[in-house]
């Protein structure tokens, strides 16, 4: 059991084939894994990484947050079949994520077997409609085709329905765009996005999922540039969308930045909107940067604005968190050789930041 009053618990030696014994594997056991599952993360005060009670905090102990959030997600992982495990790998970056991308697989693995006449039954939760199941049913085959990447199947599908690019397909709100650009890349995808992306208005990219996320904002989690530079050159502000939590894609770029930091620096040159960069926005911006270890990045943000670098909130400060990152003293930054921002970054980084934090706190008093 995790010690009361530790907000994110971490009980990272738990055997946890005692609770889940099943792989899942499909829809036909989706119903017991998910009991079993669901029994491990109550007992242990984890359910709230699934069910969206604890979201990332802005500051303050976002890096427990997040590494009690990699061991729940490590544990549903751990649990798939390889078959099951291929579908969401690279798709997903928080427990959430998988744990509703696993849901919304196996309601449509449900369906399309229902549809063949299969017995198993559709796994869909009481509080969805007849008429809601129906609509998702019928946007299978582009669902399909936008995570193969099949653009013919697509292209067969639009033809009847010239409205269904802009479409909800999945019970997360998600369009098939939002969908082909958070599939696992292969030769077809790029293809696939720029057909989709040319089919559509521009204002039907911005469309966005019950996170309040464009399909841009998956480009940066995903790490796919390919898709982010066709979704920019075709409608530049979405770079300036936030989602329902006010993220921007470079925050979601930054904090996925640790294995894209293309992505990263490709999001710093079309971000022309001062809104992601100032006040808090800023500050989240700053931390997600220092989390993934891109030390380049962040020091070129703080130069350019002092004031996020002297910010604290019960105590805590980039500053602070950067004495926790060994990465910071013994390495350097999780930059490329062709990285726009040249600093050498070790222990260097670390005074050169609270040089900045010194002369910004003379400067505004």
């Amino acid at each position: 059991m995790a010690e009361a009053g530790n907000l994110y618990p971490y009980p990272s030696t738990l055997n946890i084939a005692n609770f889940v014994t099943v792989k899942l594997s499909d829809s036909s056991n989706y119903s017991i894994w998910k009991a079993q599952m669901l029994c491990l993360l109550e007992c242990q005060e984890l359910v709230g990484f699934i069910d969206g009670t604890y979201q990332p905090p802005l500051l303050d102990n976002y890096l427990k947050w997040k590494r009690s959030d990699r061991l729940v997600k490590g544990w549903i992982l751990g649990s798939l079949t390889e078959d099951m495990l291929q579908f969401v790998v690279e798709k997903v970056s928080t427990a959430r994520d998988v744990w509703l991308e696993l849901k919304d697989i196996c309601c449509l693995i449900s369906l399309d077997n229902f549809e063949e006449g299969s017995t198993v039954q559709p796994i869909i939760e009481e509080a969805e409609s007849t008429e809601t199941e129906q609509d998702y049913k019928y946007y299978l085959p582009l669902y399909k085709a936008s995570l193969c990447g099949d653009w013919e199947k697509a292209k067969t599908f639009l033809k009847k329905d010239n409205e269904a690019s802009r479409a909800h397909i999945t019970s997360f709100l998600q369009t098939a765009l939002h969908i082909a650009v958070g599939a696992k890349k292969n030769d077809n995808a790029k293809f696939f996005v720029e057909n989709l992306v040319a089919s559509m208005a521009d204002y039907a990219l911005a469309v966005k999922d019950s996170f309040g996320e464009t399909p841009l904002h998956y480009a940066a989690r995903f790490g796919n540039l390919d898709a982010a530079k066709i979704l920019v050159n075709r409608n530049s502000n979405l770079a300036h969308v936030a989602s329902k939590n006010g993220l921007y894609p470079i925050h979601v770029a930054a904090e996925y930045g640790y294995k894209h930091v293309d992505l990263v620096r490709y999001f710093f040159s079309v971000t022309k909107d001062l809104a992601p960069y100032t006040g808090r926005n800023g500050v989240r911006l700053l931390y997600r940067l220092i989390c993934s270890d891109l030390y380049d990045f962040a020091m070129h943000l703080v130069k350019c604005f002092p004031d996020l670098a002297k910010y604290t909130s019960n105590g805590s400060s980039p500053l602070a968190l950067l004495a926790t990152k060994t990465s910071a003293f013994v390495g350097t930054s999780r930059v490329s050789s062709q990285k726009p921002l040249s600093c050498k970054l070790n222990l260097l980084f670390f005074f050169r930041v609270f040089s900045i934090i010194t002369l910004a706190t003379v400067i505004l008093i």
